[in-house]
């Protein structure tokens, strides 16, 4: 493990991978066959596994006693509830055969990843010690 990554860009990768994901499925969105049913289930995947991640080896791991870093927490959960949620229905519109339209998921992903790429992340890569943070980039880098 390279000694010198940061929290910031090991999850900046990931969030790229699932946006490569997100672009492959607006341009296939009114193909509904066998290759976009896997590109779904992929992009699904990818951000379940991206969302557990921050929940439990980041938020878990960063122990604060700062009321606004909790209250960050707090609110990136309810997004990522509301993320699923919101990819729930397009599933559902896929299933049904129904017009699929990803432009509210993607403006609503875009802004919960810019403020976690420019805000969040730097924030704990800058307040982690480097032990708490190395056990944290550990956990990450074995699942991502």
């Amino acid at each position: 493990m390279n000694q010198h990554q940061s929290i910031t860009e090991i999850m900046l990768k990931h969030h790229i991978r699932i946006i490569d994901l997100l672009n492959v499925i607006n341009d296939k969105a009114q193909h509904k066959d066998a290759a976009m049913a896997n590109v779904i289930s992929k992009f699904r995947w990818e951000l379940e596994k991206h969302f557990f991640l921050e929940e439990k080896a980041i938020f878990q791991l960063h122990y604060s006693e700062n009321v606004e870093t909790n209250r960050i927490k707090t609110r990136l959960k309810k997004e990522h509830n509301n993320l699923i949620e919101r990819f729930d229905k397009i599933e559902e519109d896929l299933k049904n055969n129904s017009k699929i339209d990803i432009a509210e998921f993607r403006k609503h992903y875009l802004k919960h990843m810019n403020f976690e790429n420019k805000f969040f992340y730097p924030r704990l890569d800058k307040e982690l010690d480097d032990d708490r943070k190395m056990m944290i980039i550990e956990r990450i880098t074995d699942s991502v």
